[in-house]
């Protein structure tokens, strides 16, 4: 992630990733499955496969809970201005 955004942010391309921790890494903001979400539904399928649920009859699960993520000190560095909304509803990585 470093190597991408210091080519990136060399010719002012913001990088949208998928994950939080590489928007704190310089990415720019995502919209990204929330994490603590992602690890219950975990819990809830591994329970159901110790219980002697099939792992093969097993669904596919998504997780639908979501997050909004951004960088602040990213937006400055490319002169973006992020959308009031986005700042109030999401988290900003570059202060974590």
């Amino acid at each position: 992630m470093p190597t991408l955004v210091a080519a990136t942010n060399a010719h002012k391309i913001p990088v949208f990733p998928v994950v939080d921790t590489m928007v704190e890494a310089g990415g720019l903001a995502t919209v990204g499955i929330n994490q603590r979400q992602l690890g219950i539904d975990t819990g809830h399928v591994l329970a159901d496969l110790i219980e002697g649920k099939k792992a093969q009859d097993y669904p596919i699960v998504f997780t639908k809970k979501v997050d909004t993520y951004f960088n602040s000190e990213a937006a400055a560095r490319l002169g973006i201005t992020l959308p009031e909304e986005i700042l109030k509803e999401g988290t900003d990585m570059a202060k974590k």
